[in-house]
């Protein structure tokens, strides 16, 4: 038989047990184990002071996830859609939020995050930064759609974009309380400047100019040193042989050696002297009784390619 003594013990037992178990659930960091994935979230809290995350959903009848209690009375709550029929953007894209007020942010279309950041680089997370992770609605037609929600802690500003491959530099970017100093356009055309088409398109087109200026210097060069040649060439060098196909592609031949080429003449010229010298220097000199000029038998099948045709075919592959 229990006593009355036994079962006062066992009361106060039961009450000690209830409330140190209450202060454990108060002490405790919940978003320490943030990633949930048997409920689609993966939302890290960060370390920073600037906002303390509330709740996440991640849509279609999925159980909400409390992370936090309000660290305060809770002001006004600020609604902002991410993507959908709005496109990449965060609508609206700049708040003013005072301390105690709660952003929730909806995830419509595609599949997005928000993520901190800094004004000095947009698309990238701070060290310690907060991010909701990949909320997808695909086709934007999951009831209710994702969602989360953070308190805001501070009256400075906060930096956020989209972690999606290619968003932030198209302008998906957000900010609370930005200032006149550091305003949200800035912060926008940072963004697209650091990591847009914009700077890449700029720098493709620069990249095309100078090729441009440079086949146009080039081509006059060539032109340069294939008139200096044609002029500063003795009469004695021999009379060549070529043919010209469509497209301006030569296969060409001279019989005359490197030294009767003027000063700055011969490789890494116009005209396949490149080619065709390096291979006619290295090739036995023609017979004393072959007049310059004069055809070469046609080749015996099966016969190796005397070394001054294999140069002409490679000088037509070049060109």
């Amino acid at each position: 038989m229990v006593s009355f003594r036994s079962l006062c013990l066992l009361a106060a037992a039961s009450v000690l047990s209830t409330a140190t178990a209450s202060s454990i659930r108060r002490d405790a960091k919940p978003w320490l184990n943030a990633h949930d994935a048997t409920q689609g979230l993966a939302v890290d809290v960060g370390s920073g002071t600037e906002i303390i995350v509330i709740s996440a959903n991640a849509g279609a009848g999925s159980s909400t996830k409390y992370y936090n209690n309000q660290a305060m009375a809770a002001g006004a709550i600020h609604n902002v859609t991410v993507g959908g029929s709005a496109g990449l953007v965060y609508s609206p894209s700049s708040i003013n939020a005072a301390v105690g007020d709660i952003v929730q942010f909806i995830f419509e279309a595609k599949n997005h995050t928000v993520t901190q950041s800094s004004f000095a680089t947009p698309c990238e997370k701070i060290v310690g930064g907060f991010d909701s992770g990949f909320m997808p609605n695909p086709d934007g037609s999951m009831n209710p759609p994702p969602m989360l929600q953070f308190q805001v802690t501070t009256s400075t500003p906060i930096w956020m974009y989209c972690a999606q491959t290619g968003h932030c530099g198209q302008g998906m970017v957000f900010s609370i309380n930005p200032t006149a100093a550091k305003s949200q356009a800035a912060f926008l055309s940072a963004a697209k400047a650091q990591n847009g088409t914009s700077a890449s398109g700029a720098a493709g087109a620069a990249g095309a100019a100078s090729s441009a200026s440079s086949g146009v210097a080039l081509a006059g060069a060539a032109s340069s040193s294939a008139a200096a040649i044609s002029a500063a060439t003795p009469a004695s060098v021999a009379q060549g042989s070529g043919t010209m196909s469509n497209g301006g592609v030569c296969s060409c031949s001279c019989l005359c050696g490197a030294a009767q080429f003027p000063a700055g003449a011969g490789l890494g010229m116009m005209g396949g002297m490149g080619g065709e010298l390096a291979m006619i220097a290295a090739a036995p000199a023609p017979s004393a009784l072959t007049p310059p000029g004069t055809p070469s038998a046609p080749a015996t099948p099966g016969a190796a390619t005397p070394p001054a045709a294999a140069g002409k075919r490679a000088l037509k592959r070049a060109l």
